[in-house]
C-alpha cells in the first residue's frame, strides 16, 4: 500500500508546540499569607491557569520575601532555569508577584523577551 503524503494524513488539530512553564509565587507579609494571597493559593491558581492554557508545568518556585529586589532565591532559580532553556513561559498569580520595582520588572521582561519567554498572569498574557 503506498504511503500518503504527510499533508494528507488526518490530524486531530493543528500540531501544537508544548509550552513548558514555571509557576512563581511570592508573599512578603503575614497579612498576604492570611488574606487570600498565600503561596498555596497563588500556586493553585497558577496550576489551574497552566492547565486551562495547555502549559506543561516543569517547576514551581516561590519566595517569602519582599518584591522590591530581584535578589530572591526563588526568582533566581526561575531565571537560571530560563537561561538554561528549561522552560518557555512563567506564570504569576498577578503582575505584582513578579516584583514591586518598575525598573526591575522592565529588566526581567527584557531579559525574558530576548530568550523568547512568555509571561502569564491569571487570565492575562503579559509579554
Amino acid at each position: 500500500m503506498p504511503t500518503r503524503p504527510l499533508a494528507d494524513h488526518p490530524l486531530p488539530d493543528l500540531v501544537r508546540t508544548v509550552k513548558r512553564s514555571i509557576l512563581y509565587g511570592r508573599v512578603s507579609t503575614s497579612k498576604q499569607r492570611e488574606e487570600g494571597y498565600s503561596l498555596a493559593t497563588q500556586l493553585d491558581a497558577c496550576r489551574r491557569y497552566a492547565a486551562e492554557h495547555q502549559l506543561t508545568v516543569v517547576a514551581e518556585e516561590w519566595d517569602d520575601v519582599t518584591g522590591t529586589t530581584l535578589a530572591r532565591p526563588g526568582l533566581e532559580r526561575v531565571r537560571a532555569l530560563l537561561a538554561d532553556q528549561r522552560a518557555d513561559a512563567v506564570v504569576f498569580f498577578s503582575r505584582d508577584r513578579k516584583g514591586r520595582d518598575l525598573l526591575d520588572s522592565i529588566s526581567l521582561r527584557r531579559e525574558w523577551r530576548k530568550l523568547g519567554i512568555e509571561m502569564h498572569s491569571r487570565g492575562l498574557r503579559i509579554d
